[in-house]
């Protein structure tokens, strides 16, 4: 099969379990070790399309953007809780965590919002499965040889 062909047939159904992940994820309250694996399993979608870069248009670049963004906020998130775990044992370090805490909790209210606005909405999903399905082009000769 081509690059084109194997896109068409195996990211459609990436973006299903992404999706299904994600709303599953918002459904409760995730611990960080939860949000942490969300964003491993959002880099490996993004990575992942990023080697199919070639095969679509711009619609790509703009799929990868809202990944990497996904992917930022979780980051951030996992960075508060990493560093929190490393300042638990030291008493002396409550007001840090505290305001730690603040931060982790404001990083995933962003999240929150950038999810429910970005990936939400009703045709999200069939969007994204649509454009995979449909749009992945065969790459020309001379675009192969740059």
């Amino acid at each position: 099969m081509t690059a084109a062909q194997n896109a068409r047939r195996r990211l459609p159904v990436l973006v299903v379990e992404y999706f299904e992940t994600g709303r599953n994820l918002m459904k409760g309250k995730p611990a960080p070790k939860d949000l942490h694996r969300f964003r491993l399993a959002t880099k490996h979608l993004r990575t992942t399309l990023e080697i199919f870069r070639p095969c679509y248009g711009k619609g790509m670049e703009v799929r990868i953007d809202q990944l990497r963004g996904v992917q930022n906020r979780l980051g951030e998130i996992n960075d508060c809780a990493t560093t929190l775990a490393l300042l638990k044992p030291a008493a002396k370090y409550k007001s840090a965590a505290a305001r730690l805490n603040k931060r982790a909790a404001e990083r995933t209210a962003a999240f929150y919002q950038s999810w429910r606005q970005t990936f939400e909405p009703p045709q999200q999903e069939s969007r994204w499965r649509r454009y995979f399905s449909s749009f992945a082009r065969e790459q020309s000769a001379s675009r192969k040889k740059q």
